[in-house]
């Protein structure tokens, strides 16, 4: 791997191997002097490549470490290993990722969806770790699943479906499902994807191509089982040492916002939340997209983290 500036994602990606898992990790250098050290974790539906946008933006500010989620971004999945598909497995995982890459330093965390939901997960499991982060960023993540606005038959009507959908041979064929581009097309319809304000959240479901790429590397059973344990979410169980910074979109999909508040309040210290404010016109190109995830404030707070 290259240890020149570059702008090409691939001079920066190398194998991983961990506990029987195989993936990659990427490591890309700061344009700047800085020697600060960011940790980006990316959603269920997203990438590497995928995430390459917005870690081409936290470059900024220091160093970044990204790494393959199992059963995500073309990873080997647990099931694979003959280890249960859990939220805590994900935590165990980056936790023991951490502990091997970083050691001795300290890391600011960025994470995206359910990359928020993994770290915190990890960081209620190992408190420990709370002394080597400095902030963690959230950009659409949740912590419990009261923060969605559905009702307690509808999340568990859900929950039964997402553990229906994850069996063989119902998964393959909900994979095949998603990869049909009319498909697509009319569940972007019913969930409002036109709005302009869901782009940011989902901007890889917008370009069907990019859809495609992840949908081919992603593993449907781990992907239905944990969105089965999405919609049974806790991560209030007790306050975690570590400052928040929330980047949200207001009226977003099915967030109720005051209550998302409120629990993130109880789920971490020195909780502060910033509004992602989407312009009414945009490129859709991923540099330009990413950069709205960070609001000015959390690039302020991202400029001064020492780390």
């Amino acid at each position: 791997m290259t240890k020149k500036y570059s702008e090409d994602i691939h001079d920066y990606v190398e194998p991983f191997y961990i506990n029987g898992l195989e993936g990659r990790m990427l490591k890309a250098g700061t344009k700047t002097s800085k020697t600060k050290q960011i940790l980006y974790v990316y959603d269920i539906l997203d990438s590497l490549e995928n995430s390459w946008g917005i870690i081409e933006n936290l470059r900024s500010y220091g160093n970044v470490t990204a790494v393959d989620l199992p059963g995500v971004g073309g990873m080997t999945y647990f099931s694979k290993i003959e280890h249960p598909i859990t939220i805590d497995a994900y935590a165990d995982y980056l936790a023991a990722f951490i502990k091997l890459s970083f050691k001795r330093k300290k890391l600011v965390i960025v994470a995206k969806g359910f990359g928020f939901v993994a770290i915190t997960r990890m960081l209620l499991k190992y408190p420990i770790l709370s002394d080597k982060i400095k902030t963690v960023i959230n950009i659409g993540g949740e912590v419990h699943n009261d923060d969605l606005q559905l009702t307690t038959n509808k999340k568990k009507v859900l929950a039964f479906c997402f553990d229906v959908f994850s069996l063989w041979p119902i998964s393959f064929i909900t994979k095949k499902i998603l990869m049909n581009e009319r498909y697509l097309g009319f569940m972007s319809n019913i969930i409002g994807l036109s709005n302009y304000q869901n782009i940011l959240r989902f901007n890889t479901m917008l370009l069907f191509e990019e859809h495609l790429k992840i949908i081919r590397k992603i593993h449907m059973t781990s992907y239905w089982r944990l969105m089965s344990q999405l919609v049974k979410l806790d991560n209030c169980t007790y306050r975690i040492n570590v400052p928040l910074k929330h980047a949200y979109i207001q009226n977003f999909g099915f967030t109720n916002y005051p209550t998302q508040k409120q629990h993130m309040m109880i789920a971490y210290k020195n909780y502060r939340a910033y509004e992602i404010h989407v312009p009414k016109k945009q490129e859709l190109s991923s540099k330009k997209t990413d950069s709205y995830l960070l609001p000015k404030s959390i690039k302020r707070a991202l400029a001064t983290a020492k780390a």
